[in-house]
């Protein structure tokens, strides 16, 4: 790895001279609007152009488009890396590679492959959409496999647009890279499909085998997990979409980088895109470059166990432990090791629609382990908050008190399955 380097190619009558060659790792970085997202539009834009002077970094930004058949070409120039270009690296996608290349001084070339408001659908080719099972193809062919998009556009008499049929975005953006030889995938998306979370984990997990299969590599994929944006939503659907995410784990040689701790409940698109491209290179940098020193994953639940009154839980990937934040605006307990028996006789009497979604924005930021990595939420108890809390009560409450509870119940939620916490309920239950 290094450079720059020249490559002349001398035949009979001419020669042609190419210079400015690195040898290093290229990144796919594909994705929607939060990948999409430049270095212009972060925070402390102005300084982080000033000081990116990286010239063994280069990003090749992808134009945007659709097709609706494969395409082997793109028009596109690879930009090196200087404060008069880098504003229009991805973000994400440049504070990754910065920090890889100054751990391990290889150079790194960035594909940015991605489009704001795309669905997971399109980014996955006809041939592996049509390997899934029918009920996921229902929605554009009901009872039959997908045909292909020219036909099918001809059938309906209608224009295409990228979200309305698999495969389109694919064919113009992914396809004609495969003749590059990569290093493995960040892959930032989500945002279109939440609300419809429940195929996303099917989806994701046909695309990454179809890309793996086309590259003819068992490729790394590093899945950013979605922010807390909307939050404040008594409907859990952005927990359901993380939830999705955080189920493809179960594909080997996946990652997930947790940014729920990152995000703006306010704001689609959060400006800190140094700490996500920090934390996926992390994880890269563990995996993938033989850091095996480095606590790269965030916490993770483990396991439970009821002791007496108490919950105890353990977590994995913690480094040398957890840090809690705490104060006014935290509302979480200096300490965790909450008695379950003084949980329920103090909150016990409490309406269980409070805002539930700004306990979790509330909750997702502050427990971190010592290298600054938020917890991974477990996700799929999202939806059982109102149905568990309705047991305790129909008066509304609105105080501080109120948060505290439903932090502290959140975490018992984000830890262990309904069936446990149901078991340790109907324990209590029978001695009120």
């Amino acid at each position: 790895a290094g450079g720059p380097y020249q490559l002349q190619i001398i035949g009979k009558e001419n020669q042609i001279s190419i210079k400015d060659i690195l040898i290093g790792d290229v990144w796919l970085c594909s994705g929607q609007s939060n990948m999409q997202w430049v270095v212009n539009n972060v925070t402390n834009a102005e300084v982080e152009k000033k000081n990116a002077n990286y010239s063994q970094i280069r990003t090749l930004n992808i134009p945007r488009r659709m097709e609706l058949s494969p395409k082997d070409t793109i028009c596109a120039t690879w930009l090196v890396c200087s404060p008069e270009t880098v504003g229009r690296f991805s973000g994400v996608a440049y504070f990754f590679a910065k920090k890889v290349y100054e751990e391990t001084n290889v150079p790194i070339g960035i594909i940015n492959s991605s489009w704001g408001g795309t669905i997971v659908e399109t980014w996955t080719s006809l041939e592996a959409a049509n390997t899934l099972p029918q009920k996921r193809l229902d929605r554009y062919n009901k009872n039959e496999k997908l045909l292909p998009p020219t036909e099918y556009f001809t059938r309906k008499n209608k224009e295409a647009k990228r979200n309305d049929y698999p495969s389109l975005v694919y064919n113009a953006m992914i396809h004609p890279l495969l003749s590059f030889s990569i290093k493995g995938v960040l892959w930032y998306q989500g945002e279109n499909n939440v609300g419809n979370a429940e195929p996303y984990t099917d989806w994701l997990t046909c695309m990454i085998s179809d890309w793996r299969n086309r590259w003819n590599s068992e490729l790394p994929f590093y899945i950013i997990q979605l922010p807390n944006f909307d939050s404040i939503n008594k409907k859990p659907l952005w927990a359901e979409m993380r939830d999705a995410q955080s189920k493809v784990l179960a594909v080997p040689g996946t990652h997930l980088i947790v940014t729920s701790d990152l995000g703006d409940p306010y704001d689609l698109h959060p400006r800190n895109k140094q700490e996500v491209g920090m934390r996926a290179a992390l994880q890269a940098l563990h995996y993938e470059y033989g850091y095996s020193d480095i606590v790269s994953e965030s916490p993770m639940f483990e396991r439970m166990e009821i002791n007496g009154d108490k919950v105890i839980i353990t977590f994995k990937n913690t480094g040398s432990g957890l840090e809690i934040r705490t104060g006014s605006t935290a509302g979480i307990p200096e300490s965790t090791a909450v008695s379950a028996a003084d949980l329920f006789n103090r909150y016990g009497k409490t309406e269980p629609c409070h805002d539930l979604g700004r306990t979790k924005r509330i909750l997702s930021g502050q427990h971190l382990s010592d290298t600054g990595n938020g917890i991974s939420e477990c996700e799929n108890d999202c939806k059982t908050h109102c149905s568990v809390a309705d047991q305790f009560g129909k008066k509304v409450r609105t105080s501080d008190e109120v948060q505290n509870f439903f932090c502290t119940l959140s975490v018992f939620l984000y830890l262990y399955k309904l069936k446990m916490f149901c078991e340790l309920f109907s324990n209590y239950q029978k001695g009120w």
